[in-house]
């Protein structure tokens, strides 16, 4: 008997039918997969823009109620009778303008000066405190009175108190500064950058 190798059979690829059926099933999967996705990320988007529609509505209602608190600030100090930066009425002014300073926290500063030279400003930083400056010839002295920080528990004439003074001489003229000479053009208050 010879013993030869029989002939290699080829092979024939069968499908059964429960293998079609796990294919099918897997595409299946996987399209209601990227269609989850889609809709997921559709979703997400249109919860981001509501989001974004409504944080942009917050932040322009705080601008708007910020510069409403400030003009009224500036509309207390336009209708005010006797605001001087100097002069007899000079500390009742410079009261008021601390008042109002408190009083809209929005504010870094309100300056109020006349034709004379002669300015006063209240100013919450770098440090509390009242400018006055008065400009005579070449020369400016300017008084520095450093407040208390604000506390409610304290009387009003205590939250006005001076902590320490600082008299200096400067070359500092206001009516060169660029927001005396916008209010001066204008006629009336303007609001500047800090």
């Amino acid at each position: 008997m010879s013993l030869a190798s029989p002939l290699p059979r080829s092979r024939r690829f069968r499908v059964d039918v429960g293998t079609l059926i796990a294919a099918l099933v897997l595409a299946q999967s996987l399209v209601l997969i990227a269609l989850v996705g889609w809709g997921a990320q559709r979703l997400v988007s249109s919860f981001g823009e509501g989001a974004q529609r409504a944080s942009h509505q917050r932040v322009q209602e705080k601008v708007e109620a910020f510069l409403e608190r400030a003009a009224t600030a500036v509309d207390a100090m336009v209708q005010a009778p006797h605001l001087a930066p100097a002069g007899s009425s000079a500390d009742d002014t410079a009261e008021l303008l601390w008042v109002l300073l408190q009083q809209a926290p929005e504010l870094d500063s309100l300056y109020v000066a006349d034709a004379r030279a002669r300015m006063l400003m209240v100013q919450r930083y770098p440090d509390l405190a009242v400018r006055r400056i008065v400009r005579a010839h070449d020369a400016t002295t300017e008084t520095w009175d450093y407040k208390v920080r604000p506390d409610l528990r304290l009387m009003p004439a205590q939250r006005f108190a001076t902590t320490r003074r600082r008299m200096l001489t400067s070359s500092y003229d206001p009516l060169a500064a660029p927001w005396y000479r916008q209010a001066t053009q204008a006629g009336r208050p303007v609001w500047t950058a800090p």
